[in-house]
Parts: structure tokens; C-alpha cells; sequence
């Protein structure tokens, strides 16, 4: 340290730079104007010109950083790009007249900034060598099983007296994916079985008809297509054109493959989405108020312009997997409580006093679809304004372990919160 005229230690040179910018920083932030300064006249007084060049990035790094911990909004720096014209007509280019898919739309309900990463910036995660099947081929095998087995089928009221054929067409879908040996037989026995039985398919299809006993309801449509040209492996009621929702005054077309729909005497149907995995199961119908579930709703509102006179009374996921205890599950997402049969969760069943509106009046299920196509509307219109800001949703698994994009997005977990509140209340 260096001694004044008086003999006396100067203070500027009792901490080192590095020391007073994180006292800046601290005092700026904590709203400490007089020791701000005083640190301020410190460091100026310590350096020359290159320096005050230094002290004014240290400041703007302060001020972004400040930005991203305070505050109910997000700022530039969290993904909020509005602002720029440049940005504004980049994305009116890229968007105005899109097609939406509802994963899509669910994708930026949920993170717009993962939306942003994987579909502006199109950054790709480094691909992982699996050895076995991967959950989307497992998905993508089970929806070609399940369309070839269901459109031969002739009586399909009583799909379980067809059991070989279904494993007849396993086999031969199995065979055309470019894996031998060890993990090709394991696969085949998981999906077909051993000759004893047994396999997760004779399972499913027991279970199917004894939904359909009970129900009423026999399946009807299969990979129902729209928006799409490639008729490859869908039902003969697909559409190339685009379906169109609107509200507020704003259309937004839509393409889609609705993966099964079972139709009753009265015309009434039950729209389904197939899973292998277990996430859907905790999927519930506020997701659908809250506009974080698009796919089941929307498919559920655009059903009466692909089969005229038929009405969707249920919405939900058939998770369908290789598990010998409860391998096979209808699980509910929306459903009306008068007209659909019975099912689980019973939240899904409405209206019920669990799902309400702000006055704490239950909600019917067309207000929630007439309130997701709003929602979904709403989505489209934030993406091209160019608001990707982070989850409202840190805490949870999809954002927290799975994300790809996890090391890279600095989100501030406490801001999040606060902003998700807000914007509820």
C-alpha cells in the first residue's frame, strides 16, 4: 500500500480492481448511491484513459446482469428481442403465413427460449450413439403396428380375435428396422412375446377390448392427417389442406395427425394420442386453461371439420409399455362428464369444482377448448413478436434434467417465478 502526504494509508489502494468492481456491483445493486460513487471516484482516480474504458464495461456488464436478476419482465438479455424492427421482420417473413403444428406450439408454450435455441437458431444437442432402440423409433414402430393392424382389421368391434395378425404385422415392421442379433430378439420378444405368449402387444390388445366392450365406442379413424400432402400410411379421411381456428379476430392454420379416434351409435368421439413413455400421465386439464397443452384440445376443436356431425367428448393419451403391470392406460386429459365414458383422472371429467375460472366457476369442456384455441392464437402471435424468454416452469423436470439446452440458457430460477406469478394474478 502507498502512504499519503500525511503519512497516512490511502484507501484506493488498500483493495485491488478486481475488489472495488465487485463493491461497485454490490453497491449498485443493492440501491447504495453514495458508496457507489465513492467507489466510482476510487477506481477513476486509480487509472488512466484505457481504464475508464474498463470501468465503462464493467458497468454495462452490471447494469445486463442487474437486468436479469430484478425486475417482473424479461429483458433483452432473457430472450425478449421485441424491441427490434429487424427482428420483428425476420420473424413476420419466417411466420406470417406457417402452418402450426401444436408440438410446435407447445414447445414455446412451455420454454420459448428452448424454442428459440432449437427453432431460430436451429442448434442441434451433439447426437448420442444408443445401442438399442431409441423411445422415438419405439414411438414411430408402434404407431405403424398399430395403423396397419386396425385399417385390415375387418370387424372392429372385436379387435382381440385378430391376436395373430397383430403379431403377424409386429414381426414384419420389426424386421425392417436395421438392427440384428442380441437387441433385435430382445425387442421382438418385448413386442410379440415368446411362443408361450406373453409380449406387451397381446396386453394392450386384451385391454383394448375391453375398453371397447365397455364403452360403447369402436375405433374408427386412424392416423388421421391434415395440413399435409404425404398420405403415406394415414386414414383415407385425411386432408391436405390446413384446418383453420380462430379467435379474437386472428386465424391460425393448423396440420396434424390425430393418432386414433373411436366414434359411438350417436356419432360422439373419443380422440386419442399414443405414448410409450410415462410423462403423459401426469398431464391434467389445467394444462389446457393454462395454454401449456395444445395437441389433445386443438385436435378435439378442428375434429368437426374433418368428419362432419361428429363431436369430441374426450381427449386423452393411450400410454401403451413394455411393462408386465399396468402396460396399458387410457389416461384423460378433457373430457365432458356427461357424455363421455368413464375414465381416469376424474379431474378430466367436467365440470368439476377442481378446474374453475377466475370468479370460481367450474369450467364446461367446450369454454376450455373455445379458451385453448385463444391461448393458442395467443402463442403464435408472441413467437413473431419475438418474446423468448425463459420457463415460467424451472423447477421442473423437462427444464431441470432434460433439457438439451440447459448448460447455455442462464436462467434466473427466481425471476422465473416471480414472472409466472405476476402474470397469473
Amino acid at each position: 500500500p502507498e502512504t499519503g502526504e500525511d503519512g497516512d494509508f490511502d484507501e484506493q489502494y488498500l483493495l485491488t480492481e478486481a475488489q472495488y468492481r465487485r463493491a461497485l456491483g454490490g453497491a449498485i445493486y443493492e440501491g447504495k448511491e453514495e458508496n457507489a460513487l465513492r467507489t466510482m471516484e476510487i477506481l477513476l482516480n486509480a487509472g488512466g484513459e484505457s481504464f475508464k474504458e474498463t470501468l465503462k464495461n464493467t458497468l454495462r456488464q452490471i447494469e445486463i446482469q442487474k437486468m436479469r436478476i430484478s425486475g417482473d419482465s424479461a429483458s433483452p438479455f432473457e430472450g425478449n428481442i421485441s424491441g427490434s424492427a429487424a427482428v420483428e421482420e425476420f420473424l413476420h417473413k419466417k411466420y406470417d403465413n406457417v402452418v402450426w403444428s401444436a408440438s410446435r406450439l407447445e414447445e414455446y408454450a412451455f420454454c420459448p427460449m428452448k424454442f428459440f435455441y432449437n427453432r431460430i437458431l436451429k442448434i442441434e444437442p451433439w447426437p448420442e450413439i444408443e445401442e438399442e432402440f431409441t423411445p422415438l423409433e419405439r414411438g414411430n414402430l408402434l404407431h405403424k403396428i398399430l395403423f396397419r393392424f386396425y385399417s385390415q382389421l375387418k370387424n372392429k368391434e372385436r379387435p382381440a380375435d385378430q391376436e395373430n395378425l397383430l403379431i403377424e404385422i409386429a414381426r414384419e415392421e420389426l424386421a425392417r428396422l436395421p438392427y440384428r442379433g442380441f437387441f433385435a430378439e430382445l425387442e421382438e420378444k418385448r413386442y410379440c412375446g415368446s411362443g408361450r405368449g406373453g409380449g406387451f402387444l397381446r396386453h394392450f390388445l386384451n385391454y383394448d377390448q375391453q375398453q371397447i366392450n365397455e364403452s360403447g365406442y369402436i375405433p374408427a379413424h386412424f392416423e388421421l392427417a391434415f395440413g399435409s400432402e404425404n398420405k403415406k400410411d394415414c386414414d383415407p379421411a385425411s386432408v391436405s389442406e390446413p384446418l383453420t381456428i380462430e379467435a379474437d379476430g386472428r386465424e391460425l392454420r393448423l396440420q396434424g395427425r390425430i393418432d386414433r379416434i373411436d366414434i359411438n351409435d350417436a356419432g360422439i368421439a373419443l380422440v386419442f394420442d399414443y405414448k410409450t413413455g410415462t410423462s403423459a400421465k401426469s398431464a391434467k386439464a389445467l394444462d389446457a386453461v393454462e395454454g401449456l397443452a395444445f395437441q389433445i384440445p386443438l385436435y378435439m376443436s378442428a375434429l368437426p371439420q374433418l368428419l362432419k356431425d361428429h363431436s369430441a367428448a374426450y381427449g386423452g393419451y393411450y400410454i401403451i409399455k413394455d411393462k408386465d403391470k399396468d402396460n396399458c392406460i387410457r389416461h384423460a386429459l378433457l373430457a365432458d362428464k356427461d357424455s363421455a365414458p368413464d375414465g381416469k383422472p376424474k379431474k378430466a371429467y367436467l365440470p368439476n369444482k377442481h378446474v374453475v375460472n377466475e370468479a370460481d366457476d367450474p369450467y364446461t369442456l367446450d369454454e376450455i377448448l373455445e379458451l385453448n384455441v385463444k391461448q393458442a392464437v395467443r402463442r403464435a402471435q408472441e413467437i413473431i413478436s419475438g418474446n423468448f424468454r425463459h420457463s415460467f416452469f424451472p423447477d421442473n423436470s423437462a427444464c431441470q434434467s432434460y433439457c438439451d439446452f440447459r448448460r447455455m440458457c442462464r436462467k434466473n430460477s427466481a425471476k422465473m417465478k416471480r414472472m409466472a406469478e405476476t402474470q397469473h394474478k
